[in-house]
């Protein structure tokens, strides 16, 4: 057989592997897809759980807060904090995406999203049931944490999954504390310095 004979064989036999690595990459693209949305989706969860949690302590560095108006705040701040709108329907949307792909791990996302509305029944029955305020508090740190733990090793896992470029920018965000706008800062600030009394002479 000729030479030719063999380029072309070569050519097609080149041609037919780049196709399928083609292919393979594309449908590599495809199914990372549902992972980057449940990525997004656990980390606008964790930040609404940690705006929250870094409002109070902030306000604690510079007013006293009784357990009742812990409760409350906690209650108020979670109504008003920002929240993506449809965030449930979206992330149930990416689990089904991803139990193509890993039913395991999405059968251990599935539900995630049910936290926040829990907590929101949550404190109500128990503030109604006289439970000591001080135990509400105790009971909304501990499920607070617990959930944020389990949201992060998710993300990682799902980050893993999606590359290898994205686990390492999202364990790089998840490390970094969470902060309020410095506009809110300035202000706790200066509603510190309006409850301390004022030591000066008239």
């Amino acid at each position: 057989m000729s030479s030719e004979y063999w380029a072309g064989v070569a050519t097609l036999l080149i041609g037919w592997s780049l196709k399928e690595l083609s292919d393979k990459l594309r449908l590599r693209r495809e199914e990372r897809k549902p992972f980057a949305r449940a990525i997004a989706d656990l980390l606008e969860m964790r930040h609404r759980l940690l705006s929250v949690s870094t409002a109070l302590a902030e306000i604690k560095k510079h007013l006293p807060i009784a357990p009742d108006a812990e409760v409350a705040l906690r209650t108020f701040f979670h109504s008003v904090f920002p929240q993506a709108e449809d965030l449930q329907r979206r992330y149930n949307e990416a689990v089904s995406l991803v139990a193509g792909v890993d039913p395991i791990l999405a059968f251990r996302l599935r539900s995630k999203d049910e936290f926040l509305p829990f907590m929101q029944r949550l404190r109500p029955l128990l503030t109604a049931a006289n439970s000591p305020r001080p135990f509400v508090v105790e009971i909304d740190d501990k499920l607070s944490r617990s959930f944020i733990e389990d949201l992060e090793e998710l993300t990682m896992e799902l980050a893993k999954a999606h590359g290898m470029v994205s686990w390492w920018r999202i364990r790089k965000r998840l490390s970094k504390p969470q902060s309020l706008p410095k506009q809110a800062d300035e202000l706790l600030l200066l509603l510190g310095k309006g409850q301390q009394p004022d030591t000066q002479a008239p």
